[in-house]
C-alpha cells in the first residue's frame, strides 16, 4: 500500500482533513473511496463498529482487508484509507434490490 504523509496544521478538524485527503486520494488513485478513517489523538473512527471491523481501534486492517491502496497520514494523527472503487463489483451498475422477505438475514 502506498503512503502519504501531509503536515498541514490547518487541517485540525475530521471535517477539513477528509476534504483535504479526499481531494489528493482521488489525484492518486482516480475514482477513489475512503474505506476508513481514525483520529488517533481522540479515538474516534470510522467505521467504528466492532461487528464490522473487529478492534475498532485498527480500522487500517479493515481497510487493507478491502483492498487499501492509499493511507494518508495528516499531522501525525489522522489516517485514513482509500481505494479505487473501479474493481467493486457494483461500480457503474444500478444497485440489486433486496426482496422484503430478504432484508431479515441483513439486519439479523
Amino acid at each position: 500500500m502506498n503512503s502519504i504523509s501531509i503536515d498541514n496544521k490547518n487541517l485540525n478538524d475530521i471535517n477539513s482533513v477528509r476534504e483535504t485527503a479526499d481531494r489528493l486520494a482521488s489525484e492518486k488513485l482516480g475514482d477513489a473511496a475512503c474505506l476508513s478513517w481514525h483520529d488517533l489523538e481522540t479515538g474516534m473512527n470510522s467505521p467504528n463498529d466492532s461487528n464490522i471491523c473487529g478492534d475498532t481501534s485498527d480500522v487500517g486492517q479493515y481497510a487493507r482487508s478491502l483492498g487499501a491502496e492509499l493511507e494518508v497520514d495528516v499531522n501525525g494523527k489522522y489516517k485514513l484509507y482509500y481505494r479505487n472503487v473501479k474493481d467493486f463489483p457494483f461500480y457503474g451498475k444500478k444497485a440489486p434490490r433486496l426482496q422484503v422477505e430478504d432484508v431479515d438475514q441483513y439486519f439479523a
